[in-house]
């Protein structure tokens, strides 16, 4: 929800993030083309990197693949995302896909679906801090375009679809999700709205690729978050834009 100082998004931070992550990472800069990933990604990455022999180092925080990506590790929520992106956007990144996981609102969704979020309800409260309240936060529609030809390029299949993005996974109610879904919204995950805020404060492109690794309806919930589907999907993902950005 909006922070109690009104429109602070207007004002500027006495916190920089450049700084920090200068003082704490030891590096100053990052290639232009960024990814977004969280710790039970890399090892799943770590596969395709060498699969493909790319190059690459890893500090604290950020891996460098052939010195033309950068890849940020965040830990996953809405806050820990929005700190990731304004690092990455103050090193010099200037597109950043967020790749993870997320939570269905329809039985008619599979394990291991991948979607491609075209808009993210703002259930979190970092990305107030970042742009105007809004019922929803936006990607950027170039990025999405780009990640749409190589997926179809690629023989990727994928859903395009809405997503709730929510500080409290576990307060998902049975309320809201039959309410969300009857507004057009698939899936359910911690991160979208606020990448995609912090790169618009930023004029960053952005973009949120998900792999369905659990289904939330009708008073349930299936989880399958060790699931090779998923796994097999975060790796076809990772392969197809590696690849796309040519590292």
């Amino acid at each position: 929800m909006p922070p109690i100082f009104k429109k602070k998004y207007l004002y500027d931070s006495v916190v920089k993030s450049f700084d920090y992550a200068k003082e704490e990472y030891g590096i100053s800069s990052l290639p232009k083309q960024g990814i977004i990933i969280y710790p039970y990604e890399f090892g799943i990455l770590k596969e395709v990197l060498e699969k493909f022999k790319f190059r690459f180092k890893k500090n604290k925080k950020f891996i460098s693949v052939e010195n033309k990506l950068a890849i940020g590790i965040s830990s996953t929520s809405a806050p820990n995302a929005a700190a990731c992106v304004d690092e990455m956007a103050a090193l010099g990144c200037e597109s950043v896909i967020n790749i993870g996981v997320a939570g269905s609102l329809s039985l008619e969704t599979k394990i291991g679906d991948i979607v491609l979020c075209d808009k993210a309800l703002r259930d979190e409260g970092v990305s107030y801090h970042y742009i105007k309240p809004n019922k929803f936060a936006y990607p950027s529609l170039d990025l999405n375009s780009y990640i749409k030809r190589i997926f179809y390029k690629n023989d990727v299949k994928f859903k395009e679809a809405s997503s709730w993005t929510t500080d409290a996974p576990y307060r998902e109610t049975n309320a809201e999700i039959k309410k969300y879904f009857k507004e057009g919204i698939l899936t359910v995950e911690m991160e979208a709205s606020a990448v995609f805020s912090v790169a618009d404060y930023y004029k960053v492109k952005s973009a949120s690729v998900f792999v369905i690794s659990d289904i939330v309806c009708e008073n349930k919930w299936d989880r399958n978050f060790n699931s090779k589907k998923v796994k097999d999907s975060l790796y076809n993902i990772f392969s197809v834009i590696l690849k796309g950005y040519s590292v």
